[in-house]
């Protein structure tokens, strides 16, 4: 894979900023700073400290906590306004990064800055675009809304909203798989006509919840053993038993967000319905999310803050969690300030970001999202038509010659992919993506042959079992002992946090 600082993107170097702590402090800008160093390609144009005060960046969790609630206090102070209209020309869109130690830097609204304060995108960094194995005629996608209801909240209508802005046109078919509490789907019922939109929707019964839970029990609380072979939030237990082995390309969730002290978690709001009785009480981590979405086969992620979170802090800091264990782009996006904006590009910020996924090399460039309501976590060449330039082909090609996907030439249709199957995709996916974000001068090239080798090997075994086999169960375990072949890259790219990742209030 080029280095970054080679990237072109219409023909121009990327601008990038590394934004960090400096908790040691010097004459110039003395207690804590955030750090900006900025360049453009190869060039360094420099770096600028200003004091976290002005930023409002928290510096403790006891501060995060209470500023958790509402992003009133938030500023690009105009030291930094000044730094980088002096240094990049108007229209360049800016890819930050946080280098260590960054603190609760993640959680703030930096793209809703950038937007209004310097009037161009700004996106997050993402890891190399290894291009997801997919159907190139349909999409389904999982939509789980859950959050508490409040007064002056019309939760039907916010789920409305956002299924509006799903772009039904990237492909020939698509479908949306919607999973909500038995009281939420009995609303939706009763006031008709919000979802009758131009797409296939299938609601999922909450009342078989429980069939799932019962064969996979979820403990009252986290064990704390470090391994990820298991669901534990009734939630994600229930939308993957009743996917089956449907594959989802990606997952939308519409949850508010939790702040705890040593990591963030996804809310969802109590429930009365049997097996999410207690759903309100109980936190997802990224590796649970992280690990939920590589089972049902999903390469993408989006998340939505409802009206009325509790705490958009918390789930920004989680967007940056899970988004750094994936290597495709993700969306944090924010209805109310979707809702409040009274610029009609703006109002369709959900669309911009799906198009700007699912889309990518599709639409008329710049295909670069740009609205305060949207976080964009994605490399510089996602969405541009010169993807070649910008990808290891070889990488990309040993990607597609290993893939068990292979396996939908002898398959009837898209949907018969089994999600067991696209699990194992996106576990080689995001094995040769860690060696592709790799610094050429940290490769060591014998390691990265032995580690290909025994994805290709692993991928053949499951093409040659699933070709001989009628028995899923026998090829599927065959499947999973291939995986430990390549399980130690995989864990690499993990995010850190404990992997038993649900944990109660």
């Amino acid at each position: 894979m080029r280095a970054l600082d080679q990237l072109e993107v219409d023909g121009r170097p990327v601008a990038l900023a590394r934004i960090s702590l400096d908790l040691r402090g010097d004459a110039a800008c003395p207690g804590a700073s955030v750090v900006f160093a900025l360049s453009v390609g190869t060039e360094s144009l420099g770096s600028i400290a200003v004091p976290m005060a002005e930023i409002g960046v928290p510096l403790g969790y006891a501060e995060a906590k209470l500023r958790e609630g509402s992003d009133e206090g938030y500023r690009l102070p105009s030291s930094i306004v000044d730094f980088i209209r002096s240094a990049l020309d108007p229209d360049l869109p800016i890819y930050i990064t946080f280098e260590t130690p960054y603190g609760y830097l993640p959680g703030v609204p930096w793209e809703r800055l950038g937007v209004e304060q310097l009037g161009r995108p700004v996106l997050r960094l993402g890891a190399a675009p290894v291009r997801p194995v997919r159907s190139d005629t349909r999409l389904d996608i999982g939509i789980c809304c859950s959050f508490p209801a409040h007064e002056d909240v019309d939760r039907e209508q916010v789920l409305a909203d956002v299924i509006s802005q799903i772009p039904t046109d990237v492909l020939r078919e698509v479908w949306l798989h919607i999973f909500v509490d038995a009281d939420f789907h009995t609303a939706l019922r009763d006031r008709g006509g919000l979802v009758d939109l131009d797409t296939s929707i299938r609601f999922y019964r909450a009342e078989e919840a429980q069939l799932y839970l019962q064969s996979n029990p979820v403990e009252s609380e986290s064990n704390g053993i470090d391994v990820a072979d298991r669901l534990e939030h009734p939630w994600l237990v229930w939308m993957r038993g009743a996917l089956g082995n449907l594959s989802l390309d990606a997952v939308h969730f519409i949850n508010a967000g939790y702040l705890g002290r040593s990591r963030p978690g996804l809310r969802f709001a109590s429930s009365e319905t049997p097996g999410l009785e207690d759903a309100g009480s109980r936190l997802i981590g990224s590796r649970e999310i992280n690990f939920f979405l590589e089972q049902v086969g999903a390469w993408a992620v989006t998340f939505s803050s409802p009206p009325g979170n509790s705490s958009p802090l918390g789930l920004r800091m989680l967007y940056s969690e899970v988004s750094r264990g994936l290597n495709v782009p993700s969306i944090l996006h924010d209805i109310a300030a979707d809702r409040a904006s009274g610029d009609d590009a703006w109002a369709r910020a959900l669309r911009e970001g799906y198009v700007h996924i699912f889309a990518r090399g599709y639409s008329p460039p710049p295909n670069v999202p740009y609205s305060p309501a949207l976080t964009v976590t994605s490399h510089p060449s996602w969405g541009t038509r010169s993807v070649g330039d910008a990808l290891d082909i070889r990488m990309q090609k040993l990607l597609e010659d290993g893939s068990p996907q292979r396996l939908y030439r002898s398959l009837p249709a898209p949907q018969d992919i089994p999600s067991w199957v696209s699990a194992h995709q996106r576990r080689l996916e995001k094995t040769i993506a860690g060696i592709a974000s790799m610094p050429e001068a940290d490769r060591d090239s014998a390691r990265d042959a032995g580690v290909l080798d025994a994805l290709r090997f692993t991928s053949d075994l499951v093409a040659k079992y699933t070709a001989q086999s009628d028995d899923v169960s026998a090829v599927e375990r065959v499947g999973e002992v291939g995986m430990v072949l390549t399980v130690f890259n995989a864990e690499a790219a993990a995010t850190g946090a404990t992997a038993n990742d649900s944990w109660t209030l």
